[in-house]
């Protein structure tokens, strides 16, 4: 796993209208799959994959939001024998307007805490 500036992860989807939001879900996920080396991970191919899709982009975005980044935080978390993050809290970021900026800054603080 990569250690991100969380000033870039919350600035760089504004600066490049999102654009390396994108690239930070195709990374992230990867680099999840193989710190944990578990397969039920999405690979950031399937990720972006599924962005894609007209329609099912929002349910996916809905998926990815409710379901598979809380797993993957939590995960990460036990793999690097750290607390794990309660998905309420990750769930309530989805509230806040301009979520994706807060909701990926937020994540990438918890795997930045793994990392050390």
């Amino acid at each position: 796993m990569t250690k991100r500036s969380l000033a870039a992860v919350f600035f760089l989807p504004i600066l490049t209208f999102g654009i390396y939001g994108i690239y930070w879900w195709i990374v992230t996920f990867n680099e999840a799959r193989k710190y944990t080396g578990d397969n039920s991970i999405p690979s950031g191919g399937k990720v972006f994959g599924f962005m894609l899709i007209p329609f099912f982009n929002f349910i996916w975005a809905l998926l990815l939001l409710f379901s598979k980044v809380p797993t993957m935080v939590n995960k990460v978390e036990a793999k690097a024998k750290k607390p794990q993050t309660s998905a309420g809290i990750l769930i309530l970021l989805v509230l806040i307007p301009f979520v994706n900026v807060f909701y990926v800054t937020y994540v990438q603080s918890k795997l930045n805490k793994c990392i050390d």
